[in-house]
């Protein structure tokens, strides 16, 4: 495998910021840094925002209508 994904959580934005300006070292090698945005979850039994279908209590809804 030529190309693979790392993600870091961290704890405050000043420490995603310091980590996206310079580069991280992976087994020696300056690898570069970039920023992501999560999402919020969104169900897929009822289509709302903030959990996902395996613990929706909901009714289930129609995501096209």
């Amino acid at each position: 495998k030529t190309h693979s994904s790392l993600v870091l959580h961290v704890e405050t934005a000043e420490i995603a910021e310091k980590l996206v300006a310079s580069r991280v070292s992976i087994d020696g090698v300056l690898r570069r840094t970039e920023h992501i945005t999560l999402r919020p979850s969104k169900c897929f039994n009822c289509f709302q925002v903030g959990h996902i279908a395996a613990y929706c209590r909901h009714p289930a809804a129609c995501g096209i209508c």
